[in-house]
């Protein structure tokens, strides 16, 4: 939605001076609770197929994620499983 009056900037850049599709992948919302979706490991990495093999994994290193996802036989393939836990 457009605003109706003022300007919206990120980063001293005016939102309505560049397209709403180049907005929306530049821009994310970080929530405070980490969240993951069913899926892959490169699903949740890279939901739209943007990135290379190679920058996943520097991405997982940068975490010290890349041991453990290196362990499994499926590699980026992995499926991630939600289990929720409710406490009383």
């Amino acid at each position: 939605m457009e605003p109706c009056t003022g300007l919206i900037t990120i980063d001293g850049v005016n939102t309505q001076e560049i397209g709403l599709k180049d907005l929306r992948s530049k821009i994310s919302i970080i929530p405070q609770e980490p969240m993951v979706f069913m899926g892959t490991i490169r699903e949740n990495l890279d939901p739209y197929a943007h990135y290379h093999d190679e920058e996943i994994w520097e991405v997982l290193k940068e975490t010290s994620l890349d041991d453990a996802i290196r362990d499994s036989p499926w590699g980026l393939e992995t499926e991630v499983i939600i289990q929720l836990i409710l406490f009383r």
